[in-house]
């Protein structure tokens, strides 16, 4: 059992007094007032250190009437009296801990972008509303991600707490994810990825920023929430081999409009040829959105072979 170190006193006049409850410290010391209510002028008199935080004394009855005889406190013990002493302590914050380290590591050699673990760890008590400043001391990183380090935990009046850590940097990077199922060949919009830090190495070569990916196509189906390798995205196909394509032949003062079939697949800026349904001629034009096409102005037209003998007679 510990036991309160007494500081000597000079004789003072006698004062009524009741022993406290069970009392909660605060302070990281004892006085009078913690044993004794009503005690005087002896009130905040300090009779020594107080239990660490989280910890705690109890002082038997013996004890209490040795110090109430010593600075003439009048209260005398009955028997079987006891306190208990308890210092308000909270353990140390986890997310302190881990920003300490997250601030030190990359010091060391640890990447910026980086989570991480750090299980099956005791952190140091400290008290309760106390001001307390967190250093890691004695940090060793090592290239595999594992790490070492002691978080070092002190405050104004308390004695400093340590705690050896252990645990392990994961590499992170912010990555373009789909928010839903993506088929192949279906053009990506802009609401279809969100930012997500992954783990790096999970992919090769991801897509990190969202407009990169908009208006291509994956060649095979996306997953939601998985990222989106650069090598698995082309341009989206935007007619498709005998699907009807909306014609448009702009010149200065014409806009003409005209409906026809695609006889191959091609994306935006590529050209495709187009049979027109009205008048069966062939035409080359340009793919400018999904099933739109722009005819140039110097473009021929291909007339079937029936048309031309006509146009020849």
């Amino acid at each position: 059992m510990k036991h309160l170190v007494l500081l000597c006193m000079l004789p003072m006049a006698a004062q009524a007094a009741s022993l406290r409850p069970d009392t909660r410290l605060l302070a990281p010391v004892v006085r009078m007032s913690d044993l004794f209510v009503d005690a005087g002028p002896q009130a905040d008199r300090v009779l020594g250190p107080a239990p660490a935080p989280g910890g705690h004394i109890v002082v038997e009855a013996r004890q209490l009437g040795a110090i109430a005889h010593q600075f003439h406190i009048a209260w005398q013990p009955l028997g079987g009296e006891r306190i208990v002493l308890e210092r308000a302590g909270v353990q140390l914050s986890r997310a302190r801990v881990l920003a300490a380290l997250g601030t030190a590591l990359p010091g060391a050699g640890a990447p910026e972008e980086a989570d991480l673990e750090l299980p099956n760890t005791s952190l140091p008590i400290v008290a309760e509303g106390a001001d307390v400043t967190l250093s890691i001391e004695a940090l060793d990183y090592q290239p595999n991600g594992s790490f070492g380090a002691t978080v070092l935990a002190t405050a104004p009046g308390e004695a400093p707490v340590s705690a050896r850590l252990a645990g392990r940097v994961v590499a992170m990077r912010t990555v373009a994810v789909p928010t839903r199922r993506i088929g192949a060949g279906e053009p990506i919009g802009p609401d279809d990825l969100i930012l997500k830090r992954l783990h790096l190495g999970v992919v090769t070569d991801p897509v990190a920023v969202i407009a990169d990916a908009v208006g291509l196509a994956p060649r095979h189906a996306l997953a939601a929430g998985q990222p989106v390798p650069r090598a698995e995205l082309a341009a989206a196909t935007l007619v498709h081999k005998g699907e009807t394509v909306h014609l448009a032949l702009v010149v200065p003062g014409l806009s003409l409009g005209a409906v026809g079939v695609a006889l191959g697949d091609a994306s935006s800026g590529e050209h495709v040829r187009v049979r027109n349904l009205a008048t069966s001629a062939v035409i080359e034009a340009t793919v400018v959105g999904r099933g739109e096409a722009r005819i140039a102005p110097d473009s021929r037209p291909v007339l079937p072979a029936a048309a031309q003998a006509t146009v020849t007679n």
